[in-house]
């Protein structure tokens, strides 16, 4: 008597690698949300301005395109902002009719200070828990990483 095994099929694989990969991005997500210092703007609002920092200025719109809200959504998350001078606005010079959104100095700092303590946990976290090795493949993840974040 044969006994026949069962070989997972490649969507199968690809399905369970997927799943272990989003499991472990989002306990790492988990510990480098509590390694961040001041948050007391909210996480959509410190999100919403890393946005600015990476890609502004953008329009109101093309936050909301980029953080996946809805414009109204943005509203009370901008004016916070805004009322924490973590933002400015300025005139679009091509469209008259719309604003930019702009960091200044103190948005930088604050974003800065916050990235400060979530790398120094993770150098800490990296030294202690990899071998050199291991933090080469790590980079190089990072990047395969960053291909996958811009895949619609």
């Amino acid at each position: 008597m044969s006994v026949l095994i069962r070989q997972p099929s490649k969507i199968e694989d690809l399905s369970e690698k997927a799943h272990t990969l989003r499991m472990a991005l989002v306990r790492l997500q988990r510990r480098l949300r509590a390694a961040r210092g001041d948050i007391s703007i909210g996480l959509s609002a410190f999100s919403a301005l890393a946005c600015i920092y990476q890609y502004g200025p953008l329009s109101a719109g093309e936050l909301a395109a980029r953080e996946r809200l809805q414009p109204q959504s943005l509203t009370r998350i901008l004016a916070r902002l805004e009322r924490e001078t973590f933002i400015s606005r300025r005139q679009d010079k091509r469209d008259l009719r719309r604003a930019r959104l702009l960091i200044t100095p103190k948005g930088k700092a604050y974003l800065r200070a916050n990235g400060l303590d979530q790398e120094a946990w993770l150098s800490r976290a990296m030294s202690e828990a990899l071998s050199p090795s291991e933090r080469a493949m790590l980079a190089i993840a990072a990047q395969l990483l960053d291909r996958l974040a811009v895949v619609e």
